[in-house]
């Protein structure tokens, strides 16, 4: 097994790491923690999709095997676009023009090692197209606009160094089945059979949201409505 490499940083602290096939793998919980998950192990399971992560043993400081999460950089930027940290943008940006591109020189990171400027800047743009490509992946997989764009901003700066693509700006306020139920006095489910019977889940009417489910902790996509929506179904009651 390769052996455990540890990066080092003043504000965020450290991630331990393993090359996995030619691949940077980080433990799981060290990245959770970073980014302000109260519960790594349930930050893992909600937002790490299976084949982004595996189990490797990794010896403890008492010397015992421990059975551990590892996360690929897919894995690693689901976790970022889920935190409500504000430097998780920084980490990030520290992760991908600095580790990264070492890892894949030198297989370890060392940050006192002089790079050939030509061979470093080919590894730096490498890196960031294959952050660009993950983004717009997680971006498909989304129903929301407002989070697909998110995923294109973010692409768009890591090719780029800065956001060409502007992050979604919030103009209207958008309400769950729930806050509708409660203001018009009917139940949540109610509001569901309606807007489905007259096929009012569109967005003229709302959006399609990422959050966490009524009765799960893992995010699902939920529909939002407007201020039409909330008329509309006011006529169907």
């Amino acid at each position: 097994m390769n052996e455990i490499k540890i990066f080092e940083n003043s504000e965020f602290g450290r991630v331990r790491s393993l090359m996995i096939d030619n691949e940077p793998y980080f433990v799981g919980k060290d990245v959770a923690e970073i980014l302000g998950y109260a519960k790594p192990l349930n930050a893992l399971a909600n937002h790490i999709d299976e084949y982004d992560s595996l189990k490797q043993g990794l010896i403890d400081s008492m010397g015992r095997t421990q059975e551990t999460i590892f996360i690929n950089e897919s894995g690693l930027y689901s976790l970022i676009l889920s935190s409500k940290l504000p430097s998780a943008k920084k980490f990030k940006r520290w992760v991908t023009s600095e580790v990264l591109p070492s890892i894949r020189k030198t297989g370890e990171y060392k940050t006192t090692e002089p790079i050939k400027e030509m061979l470093a800047e080919a590894k730096l743009r490498n890196a960031r197209a294959r952050e660009a490509s993950i983004w717009l992946k997680i971006g498909q997989n989304i129903k929301s606009e407002d989070y697909r764009q998110i995923c294109s901003s973010y692409a768009s700066e890591a090719l780029a160094g800065s956001a060409v693509i502007p992050l979604p700006e919030v103009r209207e306020t958008y309400y769950t089945a729930t806050q509708l139920g409660d203001m018009l006095g009917i139940s949540a489910n109610r509001i569901g059979r309606i807007a489905n019977e007259h096929k009012l889940k569109t967005s003229r009417f709302g959006k399609w949201y990422h959050d966490k489910g009524k009765n799960s902790s893992k995010e699902v996509d939920v529909f939002r409505y407007n201020s039409e929506g909330l008329e509309q179904i006011k006529k169907y009651i």
